[in-house]
């Protein structure tokens, strides 16, 4: 049993890691072009899926879609941030041997 949970958790932290790497490759991108690449691709699954459902679909479906997906892009941009910013500041703990962060400098001498 030990060594299942260990595995699953060996699994899950090798997916975290990978997670954060292409995201570090996405944001590169801009917050612009991810919030469009995301809207489109949200948009475009719900309106074939509408269509599948209903058998077709109107102007305001093809707006709330996209304003739906407007939204998740923003969210999901803010969420993807929020985790990369806490591993980055998790890793500088870690890297620090006082376990304490960095003092931040704004001006270098």
């Amino acid at each position: 049993m030990k060594s299942w949970l260990q595995k699953y958790n060996s699994y899950n932290s090798r997916r975290d890691q990978r997670t954060l790497e292409k995201w570090a490759r996405d944001r590169t991108g801009g917050q612009a072009r991810f919030v469009f690449r995301t809207t489109l691709t949200f948009s475009l699954l719900m309106l074939m899926l509408h269509d599948l459902m209903d058998g077709g679909f109107g102007l305001f479906s093809v707006v709330t879609t996209h304003l739906t997906g407007i939204v998740i892009g923003f969210v999901a941009w803010a969420i993807n941030e929020a985790k990369y910013k806490n591993a980055l500041i998790e890793g500088r703990i870690k890297a620090a041997p006082s376990g304490e962060l960095p003092e931040k400098r704004y001006f270098s001498n």
